[in-house]
């Protein structure tokens, strides 16, 4: 009777657990257990019910106690694996799945579940082996396979990932996780084409994936299809206003916009503040010290791994008067594993703050005692600008990383150039301008190569371009063919990761087909090291800046390699870089003011082969003696700067 009994209230118990009725199943549970006291299906499921009322402690123990009475029953161990793993014992919980799988080899949802837990406990490789396991035994088991794509992305095999991915959708073709997924491992993968194709498709199972819509955008950038990508931004942000990342992105996209004014940039910045930031600024330390001559405190947030903006205020970190000046570094790379490591031992201190909520980061920065916070950011990837909105300092500065003005009204400068930001535009920006001797600079780059010597003819002539390929728009591949039919024999030599890609090369031997040039005048080159990058500089005779967005330290980089820069002055900041550069050297006469007078710039100094070997010669000794090209002297321009920001500030409470 008391069996009978016993079963029928176990019976209800799963019943009540079932629709959602833990406290209830609980309570039948613990009456079954009154009946038969040591009952290891009643402690397993008592144990399960605690786990899901959030008590994990409760239940490993009492399904530890219905292991010890039935120890070769594998869903016990699955169980206890679940139990502990909710309580953060993931050495227990992988311990527990791994006793399950002896138990019971041949049941997928064991497999399934180890490997998950080995995931959670960062063993990416066995956790691939169990997945693979559980989607071996069950080719049909939806969640394994996608489990076994987001473990092998995270283990960077990103082709087993896209396999894991698609026949996932083989399954179930309307999986929207697992379509975006994929085209985040195709986007990886450096598939633009098929990854922007999979993001459309994402787009039409889910048209609210703000997400789907931010990366289709940020693809379509790349591929130099602006309006398409400024579209896209727009229909993100329509969804969710809420999202600053994907705001700042539609801002980076408007500085590509050859139809976008400094007026329209500058008041798209503006709502940016308004919506992410007005209101969030915190009041000034009245413990912080007002002394004009001590020692300064600064905070410099961005992303230190090697790229070009790096390249620009990496020196500045290492030239530092360490006795007027602490260096504290806030590090938004999304990895550690690639910082520059002379910029972590420029810093006194270093904080990842990557993980870090924009609160979180602002009370650490106040924590530090920083004096002047320097955003080396602006509205690129890896901006903490929301932090910036919180004004954790008293004094806010943005500067060399893409500084194209943010629209803070809590940044309180903008290290800039005449040239980059004219004195007629300066009221339209958030912050006071503060003018240095060049907007940019750029040490020479470590182990610069040697200069080959290369004969120059008029008709053996080559043009180049190293900057990236999502800056060469339909208009500049017109100018530039232009320049080419009017030079018979000459060549173009371009240089950009996405030209490994057969189907980058592809669309530009097709542009310049399209006006009118034989491709076999066009030489690509694919990704490289930077020195080989650098080296590259040596098969070019005159670089040819993009429009409306061009160079800054890829212009400085051609000069440092003794090849001269023809540039368009841009009507806006980040199209002024390169102009800011050449002003800087005295080689104003090298910046055109349109495209017709650029088509004719490079002509004349094409023809001039005696003058055009003559600069060459001398421009490393030009950038060496500039401020432009040392990063002593601009550094010390720098500090000026930053010490007259302090004294104003000490001396307006």
């Amino acid at each position: 009777m008391d069996a009978d009994k016993l079963i029928a209230i176990l019976q209800r118990g799963v019943a009540m657990h079932r629709d959602g009725k833990t406290v209830e199943a609980a309570a039948a549970y613990a009456e079954a257990l009154r009946i038969s006291p040591g009952n290891p299906d009643a402690l397993n499921l008592l144990g399960v019910a605690k786990g899901a009322l959030g008590l994990a402690s409760e239940a490993a123990a009492l399904i530890r106690q219905a292991i010890a009475a039935s120890p070769s029953n594998a869903a016990y161990y699955v169980n206890l694996g679940k139990a502990l793993a909710d309580g953060g014992d993931l050495d227990g919980a992988t311990a527990a799945y791994q006793q399950a799988a002896q138990l019971a080899p041949e049941n997928p949802l064991v497999a399934y579940n180890l490997g998950v837990t080995l995931k959670e406990a960062g063993s990416l490789g066995d956790a691939v082996s169990a997945l693979r396991r559980a989607t071996e035994l069950d080719r049909g088991f939806v969640e394994a396979w996608f489990a076994l794509g987001t473990t092998c992305r995270a283990n960077e095999d990103v082709a087993a990932a896209i396999e894991a991915y698609r026949h996932l959708l083989s399954l179930e073709p309307r999986h929207t996780r697992a379509a975006f997924n994929l085209a985040n491992a195709l986007r990886d993968a450096g598939n633009v084409d098929a990854a922007i194709v999979t993001y459309n498709q994402v787009i039409a199972l889910d048209p609210a994936n703000a997400g789907a819509h931010v990366n289709l955008a940020n693809l379509l950038l790349a591929a130099g299809r602006i309006g398409d990508a400024l579209t896209e931004y727009r229909r993100a942000l329509t969804i969710d206003p809420t999202l600053a990342i994907a705001h700042s992105n539609l801002i980076f996209a408007l500085d590509h916009d050859a139809t976008a004014t400094v007026t329209e940039q500058q008041a798209e910045r503006t709502r940016w503040f308004e919506r992410h930031g007005r209101g969030l600024a915190m009041s000034v330390s009245a413990e912080c010290s007002r002394e004009p001559s001590r020692r300064l405190r600064l905070g410099y947030v961005g992303d230190f791994r090697p790229h070009s903006a790096s390249r620009c205020f990496g020196p500045i970190l290492r030239a530092h008067d360490r006795n007027q000046f602490d260096v504290v570094c806030y590090s938004t790379s999304r990895s550690e594993r690639d910082i520059l490591p002379e910029l972590r031992a420029a810093a006194s201190t270093w904080h990842h703050v990557t993980p870090l909520s924009d609160e979180t980061l602002a009370e650490r920065i106040r924590a530090d005692e920083v004096d002047i916070l320097i955003d080396l950011c602006g509205h690129a990837e890896g901006n903490r600008l929301v932090t910036f909105a919180r004004k954790p300092a008293p004094i806010q500065v943005t500067a060399w990383g893409h500084a194209t003005g943010t629209g803070l009204s809590t940044m309180d400068y903008f290290l800039a150039d005449p040239v980059a930001v004219p004195q007629s535009e300066r009221t339209l920006f958030a912050e006071s301008i503060w003018d240095l001797p060049c907007a940019i600079v750029c040490d020479p780059p470590d182990r610069l190569p040697p200069l080959v010597p290369r004969p120059v003819g008029y008709s053996q002539l080559t043009f180049g371009c190293l900057n990236r390929a999502s800056k060469i728009s339909s208009q500049v591949w017109a100018t530039w063919a232009r320049i080419l039919g009017a030079i018979p024999g000459s060549r173009l030599l371009l240089k950009d990761w996405q030209f490994n890609l057969p189907e980058q090369r592809d669309r530009a031997s097709a542009y310049l087909r399209q006006f009118g040039v034989s491709p076999e005048r066009l030489t690509l080159l694919g990704g490289t090291t930077h020195q080989e990058h650098l080296s590259a500089y040596n098969m070019i005779d005159i670089a040819l800046d993009p429009f409306p967005l061009g160079g800054g330290i890829s212009t400085a980089e051609a000069l440092w390699m003794g090849v001269p820069v023809v540039a368009c002055r841009g009507k806006t900041v980040a199209g002024r870089m390169s102009a800011s550069v050449l002003t800087a050297l005295g080689l104003s006469d090298w910046i055109a003011e349109d495209k017709e007078q650029y088509v004719i710039l490079a002509l004349r100094r094409a023809r001039d082969t005696a003058g055009l070997a003559r600069l060459s010669a001398e421009l490393r000794q030009r950038l060496a003696a500039a401020p432009v090209g040392s990063a002593a002297l601009y550094t010390r321009a720098v500090e000026a700067a930053y010490r007259e920001m302090w004294r104003r500030w000490c001396a307006n409470p």
